[in-house]
């Protein structure tokens, strides 16, 4: 199980006062340099951390799988143009939203989610859709043959470890893991994971990467960066 670190919050804590500081590079660099995968960034319509930029800076010095998160609505065209990710993750998008507040509503516009698959296949990107663990949206995701499906592990991130709801969210999760394994499409899972509820999630052999970004920004700040990933990792199987 392989594990991309998000770094919006580097980006975020950045922006808020403007210049260079923290420094995103360095940050990646030593991301990188604490064993993760590769690193996952999410372009925001409203720009509120990564910055196009940015894409271009990680692109240009690193040669690491780099999955970048769009509104499922967004034009991929401009963004293709300069920048070839690895992956292309489309995840719904609210500019009210803190954060983002669910899987993909894969009924609510499938015309535009096969567009942007085709297109990001013909580019050579693979693709990937965020989407809760329910039985009924998984199946839709699959239908539109994304290279792979990111489970929403938000609702049992919220969940107390060892009670009953903790591991009926697990068990959605493992159960989702399978039905996409088992289709052939690569299984991704990640939002509001950390060093506490990561143990459970790794006993899921379906599960190829986990993408973990909010908390270890913050637990950076009491064991430094490098520990932050190295922690993680730890318990990955």
């Amino acid at each position: 199980m392989k594990l991309s670190v998000n770094v919006d919050h580097i980006a975020t804590l950045r922006q808020v006062r403007g210049g260079h500081d923290p420094n995103l590079m360095d940050a990646i660099e030593e991301v990188l340099g604490a064993g993760a995968h590769g690193i996952t960034v999410h372009l925001r319509q409203d720009l509120r951390h990564i910055q196009p930029e940015d894409l271009m800076m990680i692109r240009s010095n690193f040669k690491i799988p780099l999955n970048i998160e769009l509104a499922a609505h967004t034009n991929l065209n401009p963004l293709l143009e300069y920048i070839i990710p690895s992956m292309v993750t489309l995840v719904p998008e609210k500019p009210s939203e803190i954060t983002t507040e669910g899987g993909l509503q894969i009924d609510d516009d499938p015309s535009s989610l096969k567009f942007a698959i085709r297109t990001l296949k013909e580019r050579g990107v693979r693709s990937s859709l965020f989407v809760d663990p329910n039985p009924s949206i998984i199946q839709r995701a699959i239908s539109l043959q994304p290279d792979a499906i990111e489970i929403n592990t938000n609702l049992y991130s919220l969940q107390s470890l060892g009670t009953v709801r903790f591991f009926e969210c697990l068990e959605e999760i493992k159960k989702s893991a399978g039905v996409i394994r088992g289709k052939g499409i690569k299984v991704l899972a990640g939002h509001g994971l950390n060093r506490h509820n990561v143990p459970a999630i790794s006993t899921i052999s379906g599960i190829e990467e986990l993408n973990i970004g909010h908390s270890i920004v913050a637990r950076s700040l009491y064991v430094g960066l490098s520990e932050a990933v190295k922690e993680i990792i730890a318990q990955l199987p």
